[in-house]
């Protein structure tokens, strides 16, 4: 019977850290129990091992998935490492040793038990990016458009090429308050910062005109008879709408929305008289 893992490495949080992580394994040859940040509690009676982080032998590993596996692989590994909800580390690692061993065929084993965790990972976190580059709103402070959101993994990195590119000329601060950063913004540089107590204007303070015609357009383009709160939940999740204007309140406005008047008196099923 093989030895069991009985070491925990430790680095700073960083995907250079964690990529250093993976070296120093191969180096000394001794499988993990786990990977975890320093700032983890420590709750296991195994070894701690602090491994400090080596830009060089980050990009060794780095450089390894290109060269031996694939570009596609890299980009897996990035994305899985801004996932938020714990287990990014181990998935990272049996992936990088399972890729390594298999060459580009690996990100085509989507129903490997090492292939899959990160697969996962990745899916939940280019999913996330995708729904916020809808959801985020912007409120103007005179000059600076400003924006919270409360995303369950770190997106701000996915999200700045979307909104760089959107508004190019704009300045612009998107302030993530799960993990105490945000990306700012001025024409041609933008940079992401880890910031403690920063307090933006709610959504509805200030004169609220901004406001109102978010929830104003909202209004007009919902259609009272065919309105689906149960279908408008599952595209857009209840639990972005704190930062969501149209929904301040915690309500969907489309359901206390009334149908639109037509102007004219017109039977909106009858199609128009050809002349």
């Amino acid at each position: 019977m093989p030895d069991r893992p009985a070491v925990i490495y430790q680095y700073d949080g960083t995907l250079e850290g964690l990529l250093t992580c993976v070296f120093v394994i191969y180096q000394l040859r001794q499988p993990p129990m786990d990977i975890q940040t320093d700032d983890a509690p420590q709750e296991w009676l195994y070894d701690m091992y602090s491994v400090p982080t080596d830009p060089g032998q980050a990009a060794r590993v780095y450089d390894a998935l290109g060269t031996k596996v694939c570009a596609e692989a890299q980009e897996w590994v990035r994305t899985a490492f801004l996932y938020g909800e714990g287990g990014r580390e181990m998935a990272i690692y049996r992936f990088i040793r399972m890729a390594l061993k298999r060459g580009a065929a690996a990100v085509r084993m989507f129903g490997h038990p090492d292939i899959t965790p990160i697969y996962d990972r990745r899916r939940a976190v280019l999913g996330e990016a995708h729904l916020l580059m809808g959801f985020v709103r912007f409120t103007d402070l005179g000059g600076l458009l400003a924006a919270e959101i409360r995303p369950k993994h770190f997106v701000l990195p996915l999200l700045e090429e979307h909104f760089t590119g959107r508004y190019l000329e704009e300045q612009f601060l998107i302030h993530d308050q799960t993990h105490g950063a945000a990306l700012a913004y001025r024409p041609h540089e933008a940079r992401i910062f880890f910031v403690r107590d920063l307090r933006l204007p709610r959504a509805g303070e200030g004169d609220g005109r901004f406001e109102a015609l978010w929830q104003g357009y909202f209004r007009a383009a919902t259609i009272a008879a065919r309105a689906n709160p149960l279908c408008q939940r599952t595209h857009c999740p209840k639990r972005y709408w704190s930062c969501m204007t149209e929904h301040l309140g915690g309500t969907l406005i489309s359901e206390g929305a009334s149908p639109r008047p037509l102007t004219d008196g017109a039977d909106i099923d009858k199609p128009s008289p050809v002349e």
